[in-house]
C-alpha cells in the first residue's frame, strides 16, 4: 500500500494512516491489517530475515479527523506526511529555474505526471491531473510559457484543442477522475 488508508464511519471521528514505508493493505484478516514483511499466502510464515537483518522498524503517520471523508484533504495530508518539504542551503542551477512552472488549485486537483510528450516532439509537455475534491466543473491549470494546449487521453492520443488564455488552460475532469493535456511551447 502506498499513499494512505482512511476510515470514516458515518457521523463519527475518522482516522487516516499514511505509511512512510511501503506496506501491503490486507482485508482478509477480519480487521484492517498492514503487512510490511511476510508471506501473502500464509501470514504465520512471516519473513524473519532479509539478507541477515532481522530487526526492522516500520514508520507511519496517523491522524484523526472530523466526521466525513474528504479525499482531497486525506491525499494532501498523506503526501505531506510521506514526503515532507526538504530544505537545503545553496543555489539551484539556472537551467532548473529558467523554465515554465505549472500551478493547479490543490483543493481541486493534483498533478500526477509532468513529462515530455511520448511522441518526442520538442517543446511539448504532458500533464495528467487527478481531480481530488470530488467536484465536477472546471479545473484551471496555470502554465505560463506555453502557447497552445490540446486535450489528450491518458495514452496521449490527442483530442480537441483547448483555449489558452493568459497562460491558463481549463480542464473539465469528472469528480475523482483524471484529465490529461499536452502543452506546446
Amino acid at each position: 500500500m502506498q499513499g494512505f488508508a482512511d476510515y470514516s464511519p458515518p457521523g463519527r471521528v475518522g482516522a487516516t494512516v499514511a505509511p512512510i514505508d511501503a506496506f501491503m493493505l490486507r482485508l482478509d484478516q477480519g480487521a484492517l491489517a498492514f503487512e510490511p514483511l511476510g508471506n501473502d499466502q500464509n501470514w504465520k510464515e512471516a519473513t524473519q530475515d532479509q539478507n541477515g537483518d532481522s530487526h526492522f522498524r516500520f514508520r507511519y503517520s496517523l491522524r484523526a479527523h472530523a466526521p466525513g471523508y474528504d479525499n482531497a484533504a486525506a491525499l494532501a495530508w498523506s503526501r505531506d506526511a510521506a514526503a515532507p518539504l526538504t530544505l537545503a542551503f545553496g543555489r539551484l542551477p539556472a537551467k532548473w529555474l529558467d523554465r515554465p512552472y505549472l500551478e493547479v488549485d490543490a483543493r481541486r486537483a493534483l498533478a500526477t505526471c509532468v513529462k515530455p510528450a511520448d511522441d518526442g516532439a520538442p517543446g511539448q509537455t504532458v500533464v495528467r491531473l487527478w481531480e481530488t475534491g470530488g467536484s465536477t466543473g472546471v479545473v484551471v491549470l496555470a502554465a505560463p510559457g506555453y502557447r497552445a494546449a490540446r486535450e489528450t487521453d491518458l495514452l496521449e492520443r490527442e483530442r480537441q484543442p483547448l483555449a489558452m488564455k493568459q497562460g491558463k488552460v481549463s480542464l473539465n475532469p469528472r469528480a475523482y477522475g483524471f484529465a490529461a493535456v499536452k502543452l506546446i511551447r
